[in-house]
């Protein structure tokens, strides 16, 4: 095998590894990367969706739940914004609990942008920064929790992101866990 072969190899192995560590599958690294700048640029902010599934002892604040979108240039300077979502609708999805384990239905939930937002977001979207055709953009969601259990150890929740009605969803966490400090 080639030089050149086996450090590919080596590449897309470290990137599966990366991707299984940070519960974000390989598969959505690469739709996302694909849709690029220019696909950016023709996203309608309404038709944005983002879908949150957690186990049913954990009540997701919904009112509090926001997409980040940023926008950086090489020379540091940065866009961020957290956009507000609302619920359009609450239902039970079957999710997988991770290898050889049972898939279970859990409390999901589908929100989108308030139409204030979907005007910032194309706002952001039109600013200078975002002409720098070198500049990264990133997406990510925060879905702060209402209710716990009594001294939770850990939860493990899914995140999808939806671009518009005919993409499929793009997972963005898959059965991640987050753990909780003990209460002294």
């Amino acid at each position: 095998m080639s030089t050149n072969k086996i450090r590919a190899l080596i590449v897309v192995v470290l990137l599966h590894a990366m991707a299984g560590c940070a519960s974000v599958p390989l598969s959505s690294m690469i739709k996302l990367a694909a849709i690029g700048r220019d696909g950016i640029e023709q996203i309608d902010p309404s038709e944005i969706r983002v879908k949150v599934s957690v186990k049913p002892v954990y009540v997701k604040y919904v009112a509090r739940t926001t997409l980040r979108y940023s926008i950086t240039r090489d020379d540091g300077a940065v866009r961020e914004e957290k956009l507000s979502l609302q619920l359009i609708e609450r239902s039970a999805m079957t999710r997988s609990d991770g290898f050889m384990r049972r898939s279970a239905p859990l409390p999901t939930y589908i929100l989108r942008l308030t139409p204030a937002e979907v005007k910032k977001f194309s706002e952001i979207r039109a600013s200078a920064l975002a002409k720098d055709r070198g500049a990264r953009r990133t997406f990510s969601v925060s879905a702060p929790f209402s209710r716990t259990p009594l001294n939770p150890r850990s939860v493990k929740f899914w995140t999808d992101l939806k671009f518009s009605d005919e993409s499929s969803w793009v997972v963005l966490l898959d059965g991640a866990e987050m753990y909780f400090k003990p209460k002294r």
